[in-house]
């Protein structure tokens, strides 16, 4: 996979599982405002991971057919 393209969905995966934390604690603790903004970050940055290991799978796949 190219570097690039790795080191961005290492970062999307971390960003997704550090603020889940901060989701959770806010769930009952913070003002329901706190909690719906940290619940739509976790949302985009779960999206993003999504779509960014898609790109690797199919930057992979067409990789191997190019080596073929």
């Amino acid at each position: 996979m190219n570097n690039k393209l790795q080191t961005a969905v290492e970062i999307a995966e971390e960003i997704e599982a550090s603020i889940f934390p901060v989701l959770t604690a806010t769930q009952n603790e913070a003002e329901p405002d706190t909690y719906l903004m940290c619940r739509g970050i976790y949302r985009q940055s779960k999206v993003l991971a999504e779509k960014l290991r898609e790109a690797a799978e199919e930057y992979n796949h067409e990789k191997q057919n190019r080596d073929q």
